[in-house]
């Protein structure tokens, strides 16, 4: 096999790989879905939920504590410390592995208060939520490359020029790849959050999420999550969804200066109600 036929050969490959994911989903998704989707009438919404969307290193590439019945995300920068005799207790890192529990717990630690629960999504689990409602339109503010780092499936953008993205393309975009800021990356997650909130049917949620798998994993169980996002949703319709950067300040540590959440910090989530933390 010549080298133009094995390009060609891993591009087709690549293609079934999407079309694949998309059919996947939107089986399993129409498959007796409000069977499958029981209803929790009485579902008391967390006062504290870490939301983290992690890259393929399992690293956060976007860490948001939802608080005030879900209608405030406090955006907690990516090289935050939550234990300060611990320099390798970011809070991107502390959602590395599959135990969303070990994030509450710093994050608990790190803001001093109380954080109920985790929702960790993967970006194979963000892809399944796009295909789901078969893709979502993006205006990129800037010209970029989508899967810089898998050669064989890229898609360039033009900054200003809308297009429509399928479940694998949108995480990418989803987790901020091609963005020249933090902000940046902070508006393109929102441009397909916001979508996918608006357009989901959540009685087609409970098999999508069963089958996701370890692409999205969380303290609530499959029920509990489509409870949320359907609180979500309503919060969505009504209200102005707030985001704001969680305070935060660079202390001496024995590492060096290092960032960390400060008394502010702390108090922005006491006034939207997060609960004192009750120590060991």
């Amino acid at each position: 096999m010549d080298s133009r036929t094995g390009s060609w050969l891993r591009r087709l490959l690549n293609y079934i790989g999407v079309v694949l994911l998309g059919s996947v989903v939107v089986a399993v998704a129409t498959f007796n879905a409000q069977s499958q989707n029981p209803t929790l009438p009485n579902f008391t919404m967390p006062h504290a939920l870490l939301f983290q969307l992690r890259g393929d290193d399992s690293h956060a590439v976007l860490s948001a504590v939802v608080a005030d019945q879900g209608r405030t995300w406090f955006v907690v920068p990516n090289d935050t410390i939550m234990d300060i005799t611990d320099k390798n207790s970011s809070i991107s890192k502390v959602a590395e592995g599959v135990v969303p529990e070990g994030a509450v717990n710093a994050m608990s630690l790190g803001a001093n208060v109380e954080i109920d629960d985790a929702w960790q999504v993967d970006r194979l689990g963000l892809a399944a939520l796009v295909e789901l409602i078969g893709g979502v339109q993006v205006t990129p503010k800037n010209d970029m490359l989508l899967g810089a780092t898998t050669p064989n499936a890229q898609l360039s953008l033009s900054k200003n020029v809308t297009v429509q993205l399928n479940g694998i393309f949108a995480a990418w975009y989803a987790l901020g790849e091609g963005a020249q800021s933090p902000a940046g990356k902070l508006a393109q997650f929102r441009e397909v959050w916001q979508q996918i909130m608006q357009r989901t049917d959540a009685a087609t949620l409970s098999p999508v999420m069963s089958s996701v798998g370890a692409s999205s994993h969380s303290t609530l169980s499959i029920a509990q999550l489509v409870a949320l996002f359907e609180k979500w949703q309503q919060i969505n319709e009504t209200d102005d969804i707030s985001w704001l950067g969680l305070h935060t300040e660079y202390v001496g540590s024995e590492f060096g200066r290092i960032r960390m959440i400060s008394a502010s910090g702390r108090q922005q989530l006491l006034d939207a109600g997060v609960h004192e933390r009750i120590a060991p």
